[in-house]
This record gives structure tokens, C-alpha cells and sequence, in this order.
């Protein structure tokens, strides 16, 4: 076990970003050893990334 590992995960519901601690990592994620890390990169996206993040598909 490599210890828990941070990632930012897209509430699409409410089209925000909030941060994940999983202990397992998975393909095309990008993983952050602190949450403060995590943190840090969410909060260096713009609006519109964050949305693109977000989207589900689906017209608005």
C-alpha cells in the first residue's frame, strides 16, 4: 500500500470541484499526495475548466 493519495473529483451537480481521498489509484486521474496539494491545483483552474470538468454531456 502506497498511502491515500488526493484527487480533485467534479460535483456535477452543482459544477464545482472538490477534493477525493482515495487509497487506491486509478488510470486517466491526476493524483496529489497532500489534500492541500489537491487544493492548491483546483484552485489555480479558471471557470471555464472547471466547467469543462464538470460536464456531463449535456446541453445546458
Amino acid at each position: 500500500r502506497f498511502g491515500d493519495r488526493y484527487h480533485a473529483y467534479p460535483q456535477r451537480c452543482d459544477k464545482t470541484l472538490i477534493v477525493a481521498k482515495e487509497g487506491s489509484v486509478t488510470a486517466f486521474d491526476i493524483w496529489f499526495e497532500t489534500e492541500a496539494d489537491c487544493n492548491r491545483a483546483i484552485d489555480s483552474l479558471t471557470k471555464d475548466e472547471v466547467a469543462a470538468l464538470c460536464w456531463t454531456g449535456d446541453e445546458e
